[in-house]
């Protein structure tokens, strides 16, 4: 908050009541200035530290309805008023407490101090009225000049006390505002983070489980057309060589996928590199078709028929 003169309002329908605000609240009056010159002239105290006394801005209203629109314009221009000293009387207008009632209920932190000669308004109705607070007092026509100096410093000193602790609550709120959301959307991230871990774990399970049925394929087969090479020892040549193409199918089979598992990993790891290689179709697709031939064999689907036509 910056260091300006605290905004006193004054608000009396009498010209000399705003008079004697202004010449009780300023700093230096004619007279008081002639004063510390003859002492200074007289004592030497040219060089004595003075004492910094508050500085105030005041603006007058001399009706009602003309401090609230005051008030607000104040509000407005982001200077607004600390304290105002309100009159009770002044017709033809509205009277102080109905002013004061019009303010605080856009204007709830302004601190007030009513003056008047006259008791107009007894305490039970004031209460009845704003109910209990410390930011109303009472300040007697004719005005005590050590009084009101105390009440104008007291008073813009609590309500700036007050307005510092709104705007460091707010900032405090604001704060927790923000690192609320930044956790929000941390877990947010977490939780997306967490969904992915499932589901990759679910598709790594599905992957191992497809690898498994398809490694035992050709390993079934080695393990298969091995054990007839050894307890079929009078197999014809066609029918050994057969076997043995097979099996020589089925571990090249299986070496790929081995390799394609191996490749997987390093996929995931960044760690791959790729390899540009010539590939000799006749042999790849005569490949397939034995595999997958003894594929439809060995699940009994005898009635299929895996036909390579060469083009």
């Amino acid at each position: 908050m910056n260091s300006s003169p605290k905004r006193i309002l004054i608000v009396d329908d009498n010209l000399s009541i705003h008079e004697d605000f202004r010449k009780i609240l300023s700093l230096k009056t004619d007279a008081s200035k002639e004063i510390d010159d003859i002492e200074n002239f007289l004592f030497n105290e040219t060089s004595a530290p003075k004492i910094k006394l508050p500085e105030y801005h005041i603006d007058h209203a001399y009706q009602g309805e003309e401090a609230i629109v005051m008030v607000k314009k104040a509000e407005l221009e982001g200077n607004p008023y600390s304290l105002i000293f309100m009159d009770v009387r002044m017709p033809p207008g509205m009277d102080g407490i109905e002013t004061i009632s019009e303010i605080w209920k856009n204007h709830p932190f302004i601190e007030m101090v009513i003056c008047t000669a006259y008791s107009d308004y007894t305490w039970d109705e004031i209460l009845d009225k704003f109910g209990e607070t410390d930011q109303l007092l009472f300040t007697k026509k004719p005005f005590n000049v050590v009084a009101i100096k105390q009440l104008a410093f007291s008073l813009s000193t609590k309500w700036d006390s007050a307005r510092k602790n709104r705007e460091h609550q707010e900032y405090l709120e604001l704060e927790v505002k923000r690192r609320t959301l930044e956790l929000e959307s941390l877990l947010s991230h977490m939780r997306i983070l967490k969904d992915k871990a499932e589901q990759s774990d679910k598709m790594k399970s599905v992957f191992l489980s497809n690898m498994s049925h398809e490694i035992r394929n050709p390993l079934n087969s080695i393990l298969g057309f091995t054990e007839l090479l050894e307890r079929k020892k009078d197999l014809p040549d066609d029918k050994k060589q057969h076997f043995l193409q097979t099996i020589n199918s089925s571990g090249k089979n299986l070496l790929r996928l081995i390799n394609d598992i191996i490749d997987l990993a390093k996929i995931e790891a960044g760690h791959l590199k790729l390899q540009n290689e010539a590939v000799n179709l006749n042999v790849l697709f005569r490949e397939l078709e034995s595999f997958f031939d003894l594929e439809a064999k060995t699940k009994g689907k005898a009635n299929l028929n895996i036909i390579l036509e060469p083009l």
